[in-house]
């Protein structure tokens, strides 16, 4: 949106509020704003709370996606969510996707409708705690898996629960940043990216605990080897998130190298189901490496 500036006395200059925003907010004259100056951006920020966003998803127009677009509504920050189903698995689904959904409930239903709110109210959640949380699962995901494998444990199926919690965690990372955003454009961007692809590492760590489950596989030594190397790059990143530096990064990056060389050794030696769990590996290694190339923009 577009706003003409105006001069007001000699040296001041002004501008007029978005009355959706100031409304939203419940801002009144007197009342304080933020200001901050990013680049050519000059941003206004309150801490008041906003109000309630509430939409309304038709279900039966999305009807193999009930639980994917319960989740996208979160993560995108409703608070409330009122949705038309049109039958009974529509809406088991619905209340699958909601129990894995933190502070969601739903609070009313009827043979065609789910009305789900957000019951915990709070204002401002804690980004940086979540994130060490998910940073802290993955790495004993990862660690717990390894020490499985190498004592040639094919069934760890009590490790696929752990990834269940962390995707609690980053979908409410993500619906955080969309609800409150951060200091500035380009870190708000990267981090909602990384947390994206943690989620998307937990998710290939569980599928390599299914794949080898489901088909009795043992990984080789030097499978179990690059899973070791992969972890210790998962490392690597959460120490270069929190305490970002070239030196740092420039390191990972020769990390990378030498697990892709080794991965594309093994692919070539490997069966088929070797060949599946390397390829997992690989996504994983891809992940870490874009996740090192956001914390590069936001530094």
């Amino acid at each position: 949106m577009k706003r003409k500036i105006i001069k007001q006395g000699i040296a001041t200059l002004t501008i007029s509020l978005p009355a959706k925003w100031t409304k939203q907010f419940k801002l009144n004259a007197g009342d304080e704003v933020e200001l901050s100056e990013q680049g050519k951006n000059l941003v206004v920020s309150t801490g008041q709370t906003a109000r309630p966003v509430r939409e309304t998803i038709d279900l039966n127009q999305a009807k193999g996606m009930p639980r994917l677009v319960t989740t996208m509504k979160y993560i995108k920050g409703c608070d409330e969510i009122n949705a038309k189903i049109c039958n009974r698995e529509q809406a088991q689904q619905v209340q699958e996707r909601v129990r894995a959904l933190q502070g969601l409930e739903i609070v009313e239903q009827t043979k065609n409708e789910l009305l789900i709110k957000d019951i915990t109210e709070q204002a401002n959640v804690q980004l940086d705690p979540l994130i060490r949380r998910v940073f802290h699962m993955l790495n004993t995901l990862g660690q717990e898996s390894l020490t499985a494998f190498k004592h040639k444990e094919t069934d760890v199926s009590y490790l696929e629960d752990l990834e269940q919690s962390i995707n609690r965690f980053t979908h409410l990372c993500l619906r955080t940043i969309n609800k409150q955003g951060m200091d500035n454009i380009s870190k708000t961007t990267a981090t909602y990216t990384i947390c994206f692809f943690l989620e998307a590492i937990a998710d290939e760590f569980k599928e390599v605990l299914q794949f080898t489950r489901i088909n009795k596989l043992q990984l080789s030594n030097a499978s179990l080897e690059i899973y070791s190397d992969l972890l210790y790059h998962l490392k690597q990143f959460e120490e270069l998130f929190y305490d970002f530096n070239l030196e740092k990064a420039n390191t990972m990056a020769k990390t990378y190298d030498k697990i892709l060389h080794k991965i594309k050794t093994n692919l070539t030696k490997k069966t088929p189901k070797d060949t599946v769990v390397l390829m997992h590996f690989k996504n994983i290694l891809e992940f870490l490496i874009w996740a090192m190339n956001q914390k590069l923009v936001s530094g």
